[in-house]
C-alpha cells in the first residue's frame, strides 16, 4: 500500500497545481476501459433488445399436454402478415415454380403435404420423452425452417421429439414469425419459442468467440426452459443446421418415419447409451490440422486441449484440474482425458438426462436444488463454456459414474473436434452406430471412403447441413438466398442494423 501512495501522491499534487491535466486524464481513462472491454469481448452487443421485465411466449397446445394449469398458455401465438415487398414476392414465385414437390413444402401455405398422422397428433396432443433445445439466430433461420418442415412431415420424428427454439432477443422471434408468414403462411407454432434472458455477466458481442459463448448459453437456457415448462426426461442440445438422415442419405431405408422406423427407436437408443455410462471419444492428431491465428499457429490437438481445459476449469469452479485442485477420486478420468486429448464433443447425438442436468446446474450455481423455482434463472447465473456438451460429459464423469471409451482404434485419430465432423478415410466409425453424423461423414460413406452405416441402427439426423453445398437439404443454396433477401428487407423495414448483407450469410 505504501508503494502505491508514493506513486499517486505526486500525481495528486500536480493535479492541484495544474487542474487542466484532469481534462486529459478523464478521456484517456475512459478510452482505456473501452479498449479493455472490447478486447475481452464483453462490451455491449451492437443491437440492444428492448428492455422488458419478463417475456411470456405463447406455447402450442400440443406441447402443453399434461402440464400444471399455471403453465398453460393464455393466448395463441400472433400471426403477423407478410410485409415483404414485390421484389421478394417475385423471387418467391420463381422459386415455387422451379422446385420439386419436397422443396415446395418449404414455400407452401399450411398444411401443404403434412401427413394426416401428424395433423392428428397436432389436434389430439402427444406426450414425449425427448426434447431438443435448438439455438438459432437470423442467419440460420432458413436452416431451422428446413428442419421443421421435415420434422412435421415425418410422423415418427414428430411423435418422438419436442422442439424448443431459443432466440436471443424478442426482436429475433418477431423477425422469425414475420418471415414465416411470408414463406410458409399459416403454419402453426407446434414448437416452443423461447427468448433467452440475458446472462448475469451480460451478452458478449456476436462476433468471433462471442458467437460460441452465446450459442452455448442459449442451448443450456433451452434445456432449463424444458425443465421449467415440459415433462420430457431427456434433452438434446442442437444447432439449427440439421436434417433427417432418412430423407437425404443414399443409405436411407425409406422407413425411418414409419411407426416402426428408426425415429420410433430414438428413446431406446438414448437409454441404451445411458445404461452403459460411457462417452466415446478419439485422440486428436497433432499433425493432421493446423489453425493459423495470424501471429501463431496451433494444431488440432493443441486447440482442442485448450477447449477441454476450458470446460474442465468450469466444472472445477474456475480452477485448473490437477491432482491437487480437483477433490473427487473421479478427477483421474478428466486428467486422463486432458493428458491424451480425447475429444468427446459431438461424437454422438448430444443428449442429456434432464434430472442429471438439474443436479449439475444446481451444483455449479452453488444452490440448493430443492429450493429452485426457475431453472432458467439458475442458468442465467452461469457463464457456460464453449463446446458446452463437454461440460455435461465431464460433470457426469465426476459425479454420475460415467467414463470415457477411447475409440481411436476404430475411428482413427480426429483431425480436430469430433471424428464425426471430418473423418479420416478408412474410419470404421459406423461400428459405433452413431445416432447422427455430419454432412461430411455422410458424403464420405456414400463415396466408400469410410465403412457403411448400420442398416439396423442408422443415424436419424445429419448435422452441419450447411456444409457440402447444402446437398443434404431440400432447399439448397437458392432457398438460403431467398431467406437472406427476405430478412434483409424486414430488417431494413424495422430499422435494425445488427445484420446486413455482409453478416446475414
Amino acid at each position: 500500500m505504501v508503494r502505491y501512495r508514493l506513486q499517486l501522491c505526486p500525481l495528486a499534487g500536480r493535479l492541484q497545481r495544474q487542474p487542466w491535466l484532469l481534462c486529459l486524464c478523464i478521456p484517456l481513462v475512459a478510452l482505456s476501459l473501452l479498449l479493455l472491454a472490447d478486447v475481452s469481448g464483453m462490451s455491449a452487443p451492437y443491437f440492444q433488445p428492448e428492455p422488458e421485465a419478463e417475456v411470456h411466449v405463447p406455447v402450442s397446445p400440443i406441447i402443453a399436454q399434461g402440464r400444471p394449469e399455471k403453465q398453460q398458455p393464455l393466448t395463441e401465438a400472433p400471426t403477423p402478415k407478410c410485409q415483404a415487398g414485390s421484389a421478394f414476392q417475385t423471387k418467391l414465385e420463381d422459386f415455387q415454380s422451379l422446385r420439386a414437390a419436397q422443396t415446395a413444402d418449404l414455400v407452401s401455405p399450411w398444411p401443404g403435404n403434412v401427413p394426416e398422422a401428424t395433423l392428428q397428433m397436432i389436434s389430439q396432443g402427444v406426450k414425449r420423452k425427448v426434447a431438443a433445445s435448438i439455438a438459432v439466430h437470423p442467419p440460420k433461420y432458413y436452416a431451422l425452417v428446413m428442419f421443421l418442415a421435415e420434422w412435421l412431415r415425418c410422423p415418427a420424428a414428430f411423435e418422438a421429439l419436442s422442439i424448443y427454439v431459443v432466440f436471443q432477443f424478442k426482436q429475433d422471434l418477431k423477425l422469425f414469425r414475420e418471415a414465416v408468414a411470408c414463406i410458409i403462411p399459416g403454419t402453426p407454432e407446434v414448437w416452443v419459442p423461447i427468448i433467452a434472458s440475458e446472462p448475469k455477466k451480460g451478452w458478449m458481442k456476436n462476433v468471433g468467440l462471442g458467437n460460441q459463448y452465446t450459442a452455448a448459453f442459449k442451448k443450456y437456457y433451452g434445456l432449463a426452459a424444458i425443465m421449467d415448462l415440459g415433462q420430457e426426461e431427456y434433452g438434446l442440445m442442437l444447432d439449427a443446421e440439421i436434417s433427417l438422415f432418412d430423407l437425404h442419405a443414399k443409405a436411407s431405408s425409406g422407413s425411418a418415419c414409419s411407426s416402426t422406423g428408426a425415429w420410433s427407436r430414438l428413446l431406446p437408443r438414448i437409454q441404451s447409451v445411458e445404461q452403459k455410462k460411457v462417452w466415446p471419444g478419439a485422440r486428436v492428431s497433432s499433425t493432421l490440422t493446423q489453425y493459423n491465428f495470424g501471429t501463431f499457429t496451433k494444431s488440432g490437438k493443441d486447440y482442442d486441449l485448450h477447449l477441454l481445459r476450458e470446460n474442465a476449469r468450469f466444472v472445477n469452479f474456475g480452477t485448473d484440474v490437477t491432482d491437487r485442485t480437483c477433490k473427487p477420486d473421479t478427477c483421474k478420468k478428466i486428467l486422463h482425458q486432458l493428458k491424451h486429448v480425447i475429444w468427446t464433443w459431438w461424437t454422438d447425438l448430444p443428449w442429456v438426462r434432464l434430472d442429471v442436468a438439474k443436479r449439475m446446474m444446481a451444483h455449479l450455481a452453488k444452490t440448493n436444488m430443492e429450493e429452485v423455482t426457475s431453472w432458467r434463472q439458475v442458468a442465467q447465473r452461469l457463464f457456460f463454456p464453449r463446446f458446452e456438451y463437454v461440460l455435461y460429459q465431464m460433470w457426469t464423469m465426476l459425479y454420475d459414474g460415467w467414463d470415457i471409451r477411447d475409440v481411436t482404434n476404430i475411428t482413427k485419430e480426429a483431425k480436430w473436434g469430433s471424428y464425426l465432423e471430418d473423418p479420416q478415410h478408412g474410419s470404421r466409425l459406423a461400428e459405433l452406430r452413431p445416432m447422427w453424423a455430419s454432412a461430411e461423414t455422410v458424403l464420405r460413406e456414400e463415396e466408400g471412403k469410410i465403412a457403411s452405416f448400420s442398416e439396423e441402427e442408422p443415424p436419424v439426423l445429419i448435422f452441419h447441413v450447411d456444409h457440402e453445398g447444402l446437398r443434404y437439404s431440400f432447399g439448397g443454396q437458392e432457398y438460403k438466398e431467398l431467406w437472406e433477401q427476405l430478412l434483409l428487407e424486414l430488417l431494413t423495414l424495422h430499422k435494425r442494423v445488427d445484420y446486413n448483407a455482409e453478416n446475414i450469410h
